[in-house]
């Protein structure tokens, strides 16, 4: 069984919040070929839940 490999270009996008101690915390990763407003909303989404669940 042959393996194909793709090379492709992906971006890799890091939220970093930092808290009121000054430290920083990496709130998500992504990688996605192309950051169109669909992706964005999906990142937001996924920012907002973050900040709505309890510590």
């Amino acid at each position: 069984m042959a393996a194909e490999h793709r090379h492709g270009n992906k971006s890799v996008y890091i939220a970093l919040g930092i808290l009121p101690d000054g430290s920083k915390e990496i709130l998500g990763i992504w990688t996605e070929q192309t950051a169109g407003a669909e992706f964005w909303l999906r990142v937001m989404i996924e920012l907002e839940s973050l900040a709505s669940r309890p510590s």
